[in-house]
């Protein structure tokens, strides 16, 4: 006897979160880490420059203004046993009309995470 088993299909969220067929969720956007805020001859290392996955415009980018932002690499990690790490920071600002985003971290991020995933979290969520 073999059981069929019904696929759950659920309206999308949004253009940007399709409909999944099982009950987990992402909460963050992927992103890449660019580089760094700059000048002609000057760089910025307090302001990472992000591209956000399916944001493609300066007003979808509006919408991630104080989200936070975490950047996780490989790392023993001492205190819990863990062998990632995370540097922490949040979305400033836009940056230009092509829906990349500005954020500051904690720590500066390193030169080598350049081209790097970062995580966007979905919170803190002021529409609610």
């Amino acid at each position: 006897e073999t059981k069929s088993k019904a696929k759950v299909t659920k309206e999308p969220v949004s253009k940007c979160f399709p409909a999944r067929t099982d009950s987990r969720r992402r909460l963050y956007a992927k992103a890449t880490f660019l580089g760094f805020k700059r000048a002609q001859r000057a760089q910025k290392e307090d302001t990472a420059l992000l591209a956000i996955q399916g944001c493609k415009d300066r007003r979808s980018s509006s919408w991630y203004h104080g989200k936070r932002v975490a950047y996780i690499y490989r790392k023993k990690n001492a205190k819990t046993g863990i062998n990632y790490k995370a540097i922490w920071g949040k979305v400033n600002a836009s940056h230009g009309s092509s829906g990349v985003v500005r954020a500051s971290f904690a720590k500066h991020l390193p030169p080598r995470a350049m081209g790097a995933p970062v995580r966007v979290m979905l919170y803190p969520n002021k529409q609610i």
